[in-house]
This record gives structure tokens, C-alpha cells and sequence, in this order.
């Protein structure tokens, strides 16, 4: 994986992570009902940070849980909200995962080096019927495109430096068949918060001013941005 949330510090990266949480609550609650929760034994979160997303499935099944992130800290955010969680530190594309029921993706495919061999990967490790579901993605380039905002259009920019496939959450039907699993449901709706000055920050790590007409990214106004979601079958 790769990206520049591990440059700043696990406490500001949870705060970056609850604005989220809480941008999609509602959609993840509606995802949640399409998924057989009460009838599975395990659970898999590949990238689960903090363990925002776990701790809410937590209370809707009696399945193992198991928890991935490559950061211990964030890990162990997760251990304390999730007692039982299965939590391994590792990087979800180079390590071995466990099969799975469900699995469940927020946020993290824009990070992968190979967004196709993972999701081939995750393929191979459903059991049969069993069920993925992309809880949440940010579309930054259909975003970038649709609304001439400088600021949004010079975070793409640096993102797609950092190598970064900004355009990946619209790409999910294809990866997902790609995969040779099934789409069953598909959608987007369209999250907005105020400009968050730290998941800006995030973005100047290698020095770099975010574009050469903004030396400080404005404070005021918001950020609207769709998010794209699926649940595909095996």
C-alpha cells in the first residue's frame, strides 16, 4: 500500500477518520441490512484502521472478527473497541489474509498498489455465497471534473503524483468482475463536510506546497465529494 496518511500522527489521522465515519454513517447502516450478518462465521477487514467499521458490525453478529492494518497503532485503537478482535499487523496486499464470509473494504482501495490482484485475491478467499462489500470510496476525479474547485483539483493533482489512482472508486463495477465475482448492488450518494485542514496537511508531507497558487489552503467553505459503495457475490 502507499499514500501519505502515515505521516501524521495516529491522533490526527483518528479525527480525519471519525469525520468520515460519521459523513457515511448512514449508507454503511444501509449496506449492513444487505448482508447476511446474523448467518456467517467469519469476518474480515483488510485495512481496518481504528476499528470504526468492525465495532459497528460487532454489535450485529456473533462471527469472528478479523481486523488488518499495518498500523500498530491504529490496531490497537481497534483491540480496545472490539474485544475479541483477530487483529494483524501487516500489509494487506503482500500477507496472507483469512478465507471469509464477508468482507469488507472502507476506504481503502485508493491506497493499493494493484487494486485488480487484490480483489482477485479477496475472490479467492470467500467461501461460497459469500458476500463483499465496498462500505465506502471517495470518486476524487469525477469530484475533480464535475466541479472546478482549485483547491479539490490541486489534491487530485498531488495524489496522482504520489501515484495514487484517483479515478479507482469509479473503476469498482469493473474490478469487481473483473475479480469473477457478481455485482449485486451499486450505488453512490454524495458526502460533504468542511474543508478538513488535516487531510490537507497530509498532503504536503514531501515538502511540497499543494499548488503553486495556494501557499494555505483555505479553512472556510466545504468539500463535497461522491462516494461510491457495492456489494458483489461470489
Amino acid at each position: 500500500m502507499r499514500g501519505s496518511w502515515y505521516g501524521i500522527p495516529l491522533q490526527e489521522r483518528e479525527r480525519i477518520y471519525a469525520r468520515q465515519s460519521l459523513e457515511t454513517a448512514a449508507l454503511r447502516r444501509y449496506i449492513y441490512g444487505l448482508l447476511p450478518l446474523r448467518r456467517t462465521a467469519r469476518i474480515i477487514e483488510p485495512g481496518c484502521g481504528t476499528g470504526l467499521v468492525l465495532s459497528e458490525v460487532s454489535l450485529l453478529t456473533d462471527a469472528a472478527l478479523y481486523g488488518y492494518d499495518r498500523d500498530a497503532g491504529a490496531l490497537a485503537k481497534a483491540e480496545s473497541r472490539i474485544p475479541g478482535l483477530n487483529a494483524v499487523e501487516c500489509d494487506i496486499e503482500r500477507h496472507p489474509l483469512s478465507r471469509a464470509d464477508i468482507v469488507l473494504l472502507s476506504h481503502v482501495l485508493l491506497e493499493l498498489e494493484d487494486a485488480p490482484a487484490f480483489m482477485a485475491k479477496l475472490a479467492g478467499l470467500m467461501e461460497p455465497g459469500g458476500r463483499l462489500a465496498v462500505l465506502g470510496e471517495y470518486d476524487w476525479r469525477a469530484a475533480a471534473t464535475s466541479r472546478g474547485d482549485r483547491v479539490l483539483e490541486a489534491a487530485v493533482r498531488r495524489m496522482e503524483e504520489d501515484g495514487l489512482d484517483t479515478s479507482i472508486a469509479g473503476g469498482i463495477p469493473g474490478l469487481i468482475a473483473g475479480a469473477g465475482l457478481r455485482l449485486l448492488h451499486f450505488g453512490s450518494i454524495r458526502a460533504c463536510s468542511r474543508i478538513d485542514p488535516l487531510f490537507l496537511a497530509s498532503l504536503y508531507l514531501n515538502g511540497k506546497p499543494l499548488d503553486e497558487t495556494i501557499e494555505t489552503p483555505p479553512l472556510e467553505g466545504t468539500m463535497s465529494l461522491p462516494v461510491v459503495w457495492a456489494v458483489a457475490g461470489r
